[in-house]
């Protein structure tokens, strides 16, 4: 793959328009935000739930959408939440199928999130600010030259063929990019650094790794065995510095134990803890 040429491809599926007679409402609340609360967290069974104008602050988790799809969000203010505020997860397509507007707000950045989305740019000229990224179900990408930081995802990509992370900063998150069903992307010239995971493939594969300063992160890369195909480690080496005992260890355990689809060569690892980990 050309990683500095995004392919063209079609997306499939379009999304659905939100009917709000069928939706159970959250709103207008000022609560001190954690993972569990009923008004600040959507659980595994959520669905059609219209969540709107909270005042979420000062806690541990503001809103967790954990399998929980087709939501509405509009107008939730997140402020200083120690795991960002905002986090998206589950196994399905449809789990990451939710209705967020650019009203939410994560310590005064809009969340971006886009769905159904093909042939774009993501870059300070479209979004001069972003305080979350999830792009779901989108082909022929570029996301280019954006700073973010302290969130619990920085990026996500979901279901996302053929596109380009490039020359982002992505900093102080609990996992800094995300590829969740991914295929065929890249992510290059990039800085990654003080995130508990600086990029996590979960179920993907065909992707590449090139060209980015990965360093002081609790875990550098790491992949889901599931993420699992057919052996493609290259060139996985360190510039500056010999590979720590976990690196080798970890490298040692891939080698024997998983075959992976995915690319990895010439990056700078500073000060690793354990830079590449199967889970």
């Amino acid at each position: 793959m050309n990683t500095k040429s995004i392919l063209k491809s079609n997306s499939s599926k379009t999304t659905p328009t939100p009917n709000k007679d069928q939706y159970s409402t959250i709103k207008d609340r000022k609560k001190r935000g954690f993972a569990g609360d009923v008004a600040t967290s959507a659980r595994e069974s959520a669905r059609n739930d219209s969540v709107g104008g909270n005042n979420i602050a000062n806690g541990l988790m503001g809103i967790d959408l954990y399998g929980a799809s087709n939501n509405i969000l509009r107008d939730n203010v997140l402020v200083n939440n120690s795991f960002g505020g905002f986090r998206v997860e589950g196994s399905a397509e449809d789990d990451f199928v939710n209705h967020v507007d650019t009203s939410n707000t994560i310590n005064g950045k809009p969340i971006i999130y886009l769905i159904n989305k093909q042939d774009l740019v993501i870059d300070p000229k479209v979004y001069p600010s972003i305080g979350y990224l999830a792009v779901v179900n989108s082909t022929n990408m570029a996301i280019e030259e954006f700073t973010l930081e302290n969130s619990t995802d920085g990026i996500v990509l979901a279901w996302i063929t053929n596109s380009l992370v490039d020359n982002v900063t992505v900093v102080g998150n609990y996992n800094g990019i995300s590829l969740v069903q991914s295929r065929s992307n890249a992510i290059e010239e990039s800085i990654i650094m003080n995130n508990e995971n600086g990029i996590v493939f979960l179920n993907s594969s065909i992707n590449n790794v090139t060209s980015n300063s990965i360093m002081e992160n609790q875990c550098g890369i790491a992949v889901d065995p599931a993420s699992s195909a057919r052996a493609q480690l290259e060139s996985l080496r360190q510039n500056e510095k010999k590979k720590t005992k976990n690196e080798k260890r970890a490298l040692s355990s891939i080698t024997k134990t998983q075959t992976l689809s995915l690319h990895v060569g010439e990056n700078y690892r500073g000060k690793p803890k354990d830079q590449f980990r199967v889970n």
